[in-house]
């Protein structure tokens, strides 16, 4: 499934929080750039990788090149994680949503696994981009017997009944292999009047969020007939610069007991799809790609696109005037517009500025080279 949830659980996002029009695509991943089979990580993700254990090279792509992410629960452990590295930030009246398809693979006898409510795989947030450091708050899908729920960071700590037959495992006795569930977490400031479901004052300046679950066979249904997570204060402040990934999250099980996912929730594998990242914070002026950031990608897409002349070019950012009002051809005056605003964002911290090419020179040969490269 590579795009249908995610676009519904996107308006179903816009019926809890009215936002502007337009969207930054901070990072989208579908996973399908990736080799099958090959591990998963460079500028855009960093997994979990613990020096001497088999916590190493655990979130591939898709064997058969299906284009999908995998993690395998029978050595993946509780609190493995993938930290993806596109940092963000809100601020007042920002909204923030961040979005992946889950797919569970439940192993017989998984209505009754070892440890009942146990956290199979969610969606992350960090104030760091390493896997090993930050604060970090999640949702997860968590099995909690005969159907899939979801657990929280703070209370009621569980939450949601989604029986596995409603998720196409017809016996969950003899397991299968799941539909796609989309988790969508709707991320806003407080204004000071905001409040949790619990009726608590979220303090004004903190960072607040619900997750919508959507699976595949509820697409189109209207979000009051959609498993929803509590308001909750995730406790982090406007302007923090945070991180968006995936993780197993943490499973209590009694000393001595093994800590693989499949050990004590009976999944035997997880797969992850159509990641998304979107804010609709302004763009900057010159964020040609319209991720938030003028950086060396912005400069790639006045390249490929100088001497096009038409309506709605992305890299056509002023006339001559240098205004911001677009002409309708893409020219010297555009790459003069994005050089000028060269390492603005739209968050609070922008990425780290590096050398900018000037047109017609020998800079021109190596960058592309550097874009691939690039990293926030």
């Amino acid at each position: 499934m590579k795009s249908l949830c995610i676009a519904l659980a996107t308006c179903c996002s816009l019926a809890l929080f009215q936002g502007t029009a337009s969207a930054l695509d901070i990072y989208v991943d579908n996973f399908d750039s990736y080799d099958a089979g090959s591990d998963i990580g460079g500028p855009n993700w960093q997994p979990k990788w613990a020096a001497d254990s088999t916590q190493q090279a655990l979130f591939k792509a898709a064997a058969g090149g299906e284009g999908y992410g995998v993690i395998d629960t029978t050595v993946a452990e509780r609190q493995y994680r993938v930290n993806g590295k596109s940092g963000f930030s809100l601020l007042a009246g920002d909204t923030v949503n961040v979005a992946a398809d889950f797919r569970y693979h439940l192993e017989a006898g998984g209505d009754a696994p070892a440890v009942f409510n146990s956290n199979v795989i969610g969606l992350q947030l960090s104030d760091s981009e390493n896997w090993w450091a930050g604060s970090r708050k999640s949702v997860s899908l968590a099995n909690r017997g005969p159907a899939m729920g979801n657990r929280l960071p703070v209370a009621p700590w569980v939450q949601n009944w989604i029986p596995h037959t409603s998720l196409g495992i017809a016996d969950p006795a003899l397991g299968g292999i799941s539909e796609w569930i989309n988790i969508n977490l709707e991320l806003m400031v407080s204004d000071g009047t905001a409040l949790t479901t619990a009726g608590d004052m979220i303090p004004a300046g903190n960072i607040y969020g619900s997750a919508t679950f959507t699976p595949e066979s509820l697409a189109g249904e209207p979000v009051e007939n959609l498993p929803v997570t509590d308001v909750l204060d995730l406790g982090y402040t406007a302007g923090t610069m945070l991180y968006a990934g995936f993780t197993t999250d943490w499973t209590s099980v009694a000393e001595g007991e093994p800590t693989t996912v499949s050990s004590y929730a009976s999944v035997s594998e997880v797969n992850i799809d159509n990641f998304s990242l979107v804010s609709d914070a302004e763009a900057p002026a010159g964020d040609y790609n319209q991720d938030g950031y003028v950086d060396a990608a912005d400069y790639t897409i006045w390249r490929d696109s100088n001497g096009q002349v038409g309506g709605g070019l992305a890299a056509d950012g002023t006339g001559d005037d240098l205004l911001g009002v677009p002409d309708g051809d893409v020219d010297s005056f555009d790459y003069d517009f994005w050089d000028a605003n060269y390492g603005s964002s739209a968050f609070s911290a922008p990425p780290v500025a590096t050398a900018v090419p000037e047109p017609g020179t020998l800079a021109l040969v190596g960058f592309a080279a550097l874009v691939a490269f690039r990293r926030r």
